[in-house]
Parts: C-alpha cells; sequence; structure tokens
C-alpha cells in the first residue's frame, strides 16, 4: 500500500543528534535511560541525592550532556507539569534541584593563567551561577509558584550582593551585562592588552553559596533539598581554572555545608590537577568526591541484546514523535533498516558460480577437478569454507560429509566433523565476505540494524546520526520506500559512510594531537584492511591491537585517543601471546570500520601487538603498505599528505 504524504509533512524524526542542542522539551519527549544507567554505573538516586560532588567521566556520544540536561530544573519542570504537579512539590519530593550550568570552551581558554585571571575566572563563574539561580527564580515566578512579594524581597537581595540597588533592568538582564563584560574584555585583550574594569568583582563563594541561602530562606520547600551544580565539558577547564573547581568541590563538601554539591562531566579519565586555590589543600577521592567512569568501550555477548534493545527504545521514542510514521504503525526501526545483514546474498552478487576466488585461494593447485568437487551452487560462502578446510588439509570426502554434500547416515566421528563444520562456517562467514570483497575489488555495505549497532558502541549519538543520514537518504531515493517502512541497503551504507567519514574528519581537530592521532587511525585501518585481504586467514578479521611502551608521549596519546573516541578499549586486561603476557587490548572506533571495509567484530582472535618504535612510526602517514613498517627493522621512513588510502592485496 503506497503512503501519500505532502511534502510539508513530513520531517526526519532522527534531525536532532546531539544532546548540547535539543531544547528541554526534546530532551524530556526522547528521553530513555542511557545506558551506563541501564547496567547500574550510575542510577538515578545515586546521581541526584548523594551528598558528595561527582565527576563522571566518558568519552564523547556516553549521553552525559542527555543525563545533565534531563535531570536540570528546566526539564524537571516539565516532568513536573506532566504529572500534574507544582514544580515546588517534585523538587521537594526529589529532595534535589539540579543547575546545568555550560561553560564556552573560547573564553575558559582565553582566561591568563595568572592570579590575576584566576580572580577573573572566579567573578564569571560567580556570575554564571548567578545567572542559573536567577532562572530557576523566574520560572517558579512565571508559574506562579511564589508570590510577587517573595520574589520581590529574593530579587532586593540578590541585586544588593550584586551591589546595585538600581531597578530599571531586571536580575536577568543585569546579570547577562556583567556577564558581556567579561567577553568584552577577553575580546579586547587579543587586540591589545588592556584591563578588566568592572561595577563590583565578586569573589569565591559571594553569589553562588548567598544566593542559596536566601532561596532557602524564602522559599520552605527548598530547606530540605540539595543543590546541584552540574558542569558539563570538564575537559575545556584549563589547570588554573580546574583548581578553583577543584576549590568548590573541597568547600562543598565540607562538614559545614551539606546541601550543594558539583557534578562535573568531563571526557578526560583524570583531572589535570588535584590541586585547590589554597595551596596547602588537595582533592582527596572518597572524602571529596567519587569517580564515576560511565564509558562502555564493549559489550560483551550478554549485555549485546540488552544494548539492541535500549537503541530500538530510543528509535522507538522518536519514530512515535513523526506523526506520518505514528499513523502507519511505523514504530520499529528495524522495519526500515532491517534486522541482520543478508551475507549470502552480497557474496552472491559478487562471485556466485565464479572460478576466481578458487584459482586464487588454491593457487598451483587448483584445477578443474578439485573446482567441481569444492564448488556449492550459488553459495560462494559455503565455497570459501570448503576451500579453507580443504586448505588445512581436509579430505574431499570429509569436506562433502561435513558440508552434507554427500547424504548419508552419518557415524560418530563424521557427526563431529559436521558440528565442526558448521560452528567454523558461522564463526568465520563475515571473514570470507571480506576475503571475497577484496578479491572481486567490492565495497563491503554497511546496513542493517545489527551492523548500525556495532558501529554505534560506545557513541549513541553515531546511532542516531546514521539513522538520519539513512532517512535523509531514502526520503530522496525513493519517499514512498519509506514512508512505508523500508529504507534500502543502498541508502543504509551511503550513510554509514557519510558518518564515518564526518567521525574521522573530526580527529584531525583534537587539541594538540589531531594530526598525529588521524594520521595513526588511517595507517591502523589500512593495516588491518590488509589482514581482512589474507588469504591464509591467519588474522580472520583483525582489529585489535595493544602497544608495549614506556614513553610518555605514547601513554598521552592513548589516552587522548580514549578521551576523543577515537578508540576503544577493552574492560580488563587480555593474553596477548602463546606465552601468556597480558595488556591492554584497543579497537579502534567501530564508526570508521566502513571507511577501511574491516569488521566491526571484535572476535578475540588476533591481535596486533605494537612495540614503542612502530606505534611512534605510525604517527605520519605511510605511503607504502602498512605492514612492511611494521615488520621492518630500520627507523628511516617516507612521510607524505594524502587521503584515506586502502591498499589493494597482492594476488
Amino acid at each position: 500500500m503506497k503512503a501519500f504524504i505532502s511534502e510539508n509533512e513530513y520531517e526526519n524524526p532522527f534531525k536532532s543528534t546531539n544532546a548540547d542542542t535539543m531544547s528541554y522539551e526534546q530532551i524530556v519527549d526522547s528521553w530513555s535511560e542511557p545506558f551506563f544507567m541501564r547496567r547500574k554505573i550510575i542510577s538515578e538516586d545515586f546521581y541526584i541525592r548523594t551528598p558528595m560532588s561527582l565527576i563522571i567521566t566518558g568519552a564523547r556520544g556516553t549521553g552525559k550532556t542527555m543525563m545533565f540536561k534531563y535531570y536540570s530544573f528546566q526539564a524537571q519542570a516539565l516532568l513536573a507539569e506532566k504529572k500534574g504537579m507544582t514544580v515546588l512539590k517534585y523538587f521537594r519530593d526529589t529532595k534535589s534541584v539540579s543547575m546545568y550550568l555550560k561553560f564556552d570552551p573560547y573564553i575558559l581558554q582565553a582566561f591568563p593563567e595568572n592570579k590575576e585571571g584566576q580572580g577573573l575566572f572566579i567573578h564569571f563563574f560567580e556570575l554564571v551561577v548567578c545567572e542559573s539561580y536567577i532562572e530557576l527564580l523566574d520560572l517558579l515566578y512565571l508559574k506562579k509558584e511564589i508570590q510577587k512579594a517573595v520574589y520581590c524581597r529574593i530579587s532586593d537581595e540578590i541585586r544588593k550582593l550584586l551591589g546595585t540597588t538600581q531597578k530599571e533592568k531586571n536580575l536577568s538582564s543585569l546579570v547577562e551585562s556583567k556577564i558581556d563584560e567579561v567577553y568584552d574584555y577577553i575580546n579586547d585583550r587579543k587586540m591589545e592588552e588592556s584591563e578588566f574594569h568592572t561595577e563590583k568583582k565578586y569573589q569565591f563563594k559571594k553569589l553562588s553559596y548567598q544566593i542559596k541561602k536566601i532561596l532557602c530562606q524564602e522559599v520552605e520547600e527548598f530547606k530540605n533539598v540539595i543543590f546541584l551544580w552540574v558542569i558539563d565539558e570538564g575537559e575545556n577547564f584549563l589547570a588554573s581554572e580546574q583548581k578553583t573547581l577543584n576549590s568548590f568541590i573541597k568547600t562543598l563538601n565540607a562538614r559545614m555545608n551539606r546541601d550543594i554539591f558539583l557534578r562535573l562531566g568531563t571526557r578526560r579519565p583524570k583531572l589535570p590537577t588535584y590541586e585547590t586555590i589554597n595551596k596547602e589543600e588537595f582533592l582527596t577521592i572518597s572524602r571529596d568526591y567519587e569517580i564515576k567512569d560511565i564509558n562502555y568501550y564493549t559489550i560483551d555477548s550478554d549485555g549485546r541484546e540488552d544494548y539492541k534493545k535500549w537503541l530500538t527504545e530510543i528509535a522507538g521514542k522518536r519514530l512515535q514523535s513523526s506523526e506520518i510514521f505514528n499513523r502507519n504503525g511505523l514504530n520499529q526501526i528495524q522495519k526500515f533498516l532491517g534486522n541482520k545483514e543478508d551475507q549470502c546474498h552480497e557474496a552472491c552478487e559478487w562471485a556466485a558460480n565464479h572460478k576466481e576466488h578458487f584459482r586464487w585461494c588454491l593457487k598451483e593447485k587448483f584445477s578443474d577437478e578439485l573446482y567441481d568437487a569444492l564448488k556449492v551452487k550459488d553459495n560462494p560462502l559455503k565455497e570459501m569454507m570448503n576451500i579453507y578446510w580443504y586448505r588445512k588439509g581436509y579430505s574431499i570426502e570429509q569436506i562433502n560429509i561435513a558440508s552434507g554434500k554427500e547424504k548419508k547416515e552419518a557415524s560418530e566421528e563424521e557427526k563431529e566433523w559436521i558440528k565442526k563444520y558448521r560452528d567454523t562456517f558461522m564463526d568465520n562467514k563475515m571473514a570470507f565476505l571480506y576475503l571475497l570483497a577484496s578479491k572481486y575489488k567490492k565495497e563491503k555495505q554497511y546496513y542493517s540494524f545489527n551492523t548500525y549497532s556495532y558501529l554505534s558502541v560506545g557513541n549513541i549519538c553515531n546511532f542516531i546520526k546514521l539513522c538520519r543520514e539513512a532517512f535523509d537518504n531514502a526520503y530522496f531515493e525513493n519517499k514512498e520506500d519509506l514512508f512505508c517502512g523500508k529504507i534500502s541497503q543502498k541508502a543504509q551504507h551511503a550513510a554509514a559512510i557519510s558518518v564515518a567519514y564526518d567521525e574521522i574528519e573530526k580527529v584531525k581537530y583534537i587539541p594538540k594531537l589531531g594530526n598525529e592521532l588521524y594520521a595513526l587511525v588511517i595507517n591502523l585501518g589500512n593495516l588491518f584492511n590488509e589482514y581482512h585481504a589474507d588469504i591464509e586467514l591467519k588474522n580472520m578479521e583483525a582489529n585489535q591491537f595493544s602497544v608495549i611502551y614506556e614513553n610518555i608521549k605514547v601513554d598521552n596519546i592513548i589516552n587522548t585517543a580514549l578521551t576523543w573516541g577515537v578508540f576503544l578499549k577493552k574492560d580488563e586486561l587480555q593474553t596477548l601471546d602463546a606465552t601468556g603476557n597480558k595488556g591492554t587490548i584497543y579497537t579502534l572506533n567501530k564508526m570508521f570500520c566502513p571507511l577501511f571495509g574491516i569488521s566491526y567484530r571484535s572476535k578475540g582472535r588476533y591481535r596486533e601487538v605494537l612495540e614503542e618504535k612502530t606505534f611512534l612510526k605510525l604517527l605520519r602517514i605511510q605511503k607504502r603498505k602498512v605492514s612492511s613498517v611494521i615488520t621492518e627493522k630500520d627507523t628511516t621512513e617516507q612521510q607524505i599528505e594524502g587521503q584515506l588510502s586502502l591498499f589493494d592485496p597482492k594476488e
């Protein structure tokens, strides 16, 4: 049945991919517990009620901003309205008020790293917190939850703290103008040295803590509620600015205060400093703060189904928000994308009833008689399995019995062959597909819900981007199919390539190490592509590596790659070689896989163990096969500039 939709009626339900740009209404409507909350790394109760500051570390796309904005007072006020409750009663019941604070990276990087700069940052911080308090006050007044007399008393007290009694400007505009003074100073300072001038400079906690006391004195519902200052993108703070935040953590968690705490989100695995503005004091974990790592670099088989259910729920809410799809009952993303890839169909399109892959794999052993014995009509993957077993030393008779080609009552030994054949085929089917793609110079396609779930591990934004691009492509390719719940394999694969290019381009802009990390990704991607074309199948679906190093630069590069989501890592130490040596295993961000034509699965087989010198070589783009760089002993090498280069395997 065709769906007739007007041009103005359709809107891509996945157009908003980043919580940072989503409105609070969108945040509430599309909310689904982040995966780290499902895994019980952080619970709602722990996040909003723990009477201690929390540092929450997680790479880009893990869901920090979504959680921070969902529990902010702006979003919680919308939830209270949906539940038919007053906002104040909602805060009293949850015993928590969360204030989402975000600082412009531009201005954070511009504060001088000296005593004057530190004082200016404190002044700026106090104003930003003050602005959030005023927004909360205005919200309560507009909703008529506090009386005008109370609103005016609180406003007058805040004006006194700000050092002005003038009422020609409302409070919000007054504070905004004072924040603009800081921006103007930073901009002017870029042109020439200048001094900061303002009517009054605010000291540590003079606004941020005092305004909270005023609110609690005037509004009964706030008296037994903790206030959370939620600071996002903590990785942008300079070390001198981090000292100020650490001082807040230290003093806010002191015995004198039990009702204001920080929630600091950062991509960094650790803080740049644990010092405070008091040179004799340092942050102490468990006493001053708790730290929670919310990264989910890898998902084991037990957690994969839960992860898919989570993605289905996220996509379902967006599809339900679309009148068109909701009206037609199209609320399951699997309906659009398909559940899994059809690997046999892909292989048939390239290699069905061809001899070239037999000649390629068997080399001098190839003959027409052997081809007739191993061929399987319209099933190149099974043919690759037969070739693989033949190269392993199995006889034609054993292969025929194990594959089911020879029909007869199987002995116990033959039943073992049949089981082993089946298990080996299912385990290596993907590897065979990549080999065929290499031989026939075909581009492996990345499509289906299952594939998108693998590509997006560690970064939910990438899943939403994949869906957005796929829906956009489908709309321009065949909108009637889209409105009936079908997106072609071609449209999905194009989406995967588009998002992958976008992700790899972002690597270049990582502060200080962008170009080196970009080269590293290109080289490792090309290396794994080489391994995927290895007809010996020694390194099937190889995409994992480890690094043996002592150099602090290597440590910095790896930590930066993890911070920015360039690398993923296994949660536990893994065995690296036959001697039983253990180490940390890394993979490239799965989203890069479509660019290099490599597997998104981590099968736990071959791991490339890189020596320190080799790893440092890979920080420059290579113009030759990367495997030759890995194996060479000479440390000299050439460097070129260029784009992605996927080398064709030798035949």
